[in-house]
């Protein structure tokens, strides 16, 4: 009945909610935009960021026009190019990707998913082992009765605080990884959009070739009448 299908239904979103959250997943899309209002793409891109909590990471704004200091300078082509790193919520990853495909032509996109569950369960494994040493190091150097005991201990404290600062640090890149999805996105002001090229399927290219070989055959047989002639 259909309070069994409930039933069912909910036990199975629960057990796969269950399972992957034991899963650490990194989220990272590359895109190229081009627009032909560039600072009107700008500030829809900011928008985006802005209304799904995220945050720029990298901004790094280029101009590749030459001749702009004469007074005859005319802006014939876009010339200016900015390269964004920016961080959203991995929860509006897919959001927020969506949007930013939506404030230009995009040429080109790429789009990966990693796992880094057994990166992340190993680095925190050592994590724990390292604060438990460092607990028991402490404990040592209150018990030592000797100079000598305290620098021994204090030598081994302070390797294993130092292992223990790089791998906190590490984990705790992995974690804002998770929480955070990476997009680099690279903006580039154009006058007019570049076609997009279709890919040729296999027929077409048997065509071309089969064109491109009998154009070469000619050209070879023209070359064989007029060096037959000179001999």
């Amino acid at each position: 009945n259909r309070n069994n299908d409930i039933f069912i239904w909910k036990f199975f979103f629960f057990f796969f909610y269950f399972i992957f959250s034991f899963f650490f997943i990194t989220n990272t899309c590359n895109i190229n935009i081009e627009s032909l209002e560039f600072a009107a793409t700008q500030a829809k891109i900011q928008e985006l960021i802005t209304q799904y909590g995220g945050f720029v990471e990298s901004n790094r704004l280029y101009d590749n026009a030459y001749g702009w200091y004469y007074s005859s300078y005319e802006k014939t082509s876009g010339t200016l190019t900015q390269e964004l790193t920016v961080r959203i919520p991995s929860d509006h990853y897919d959001a927020f990707v969506n949007g930013v495909s939506a404030v230009g032509k995009v040429q080109n996109k790429t789009e990966s998913v990693q796992n880094i569950t057994t990166q992340y369960n190993d680095t925190e494994t050592t994590v724990k082992s390292l604060r438990a040493q460092e607990k028991r190091l402490l404990e040592m150097m209150e018990a030592c009765n000797s100079i000598d005991d305290m620098i021994t201990v204090e030598r081994r404290l302070s390797e294993v605080q130092m292992q223990l600062e790089r791998y906190q640090t590490q984990l705790n890149a992995y974690d804002a990884d998770v929480k955070f999805s990476t997009i680099n996105i690279v903006l580039k002001e154009v006058q007019e959009y570049t076609p997009v090229i279709e890919e040729q399927n296999f027929f077409q290219r048997l065509k071309d070739h089969l064109e491109t070989t009998v154009e070469d055959f000619g050209d070879f047989i023209e070359w064989a009448l007029f060096a037959s002639i000179y001999l």
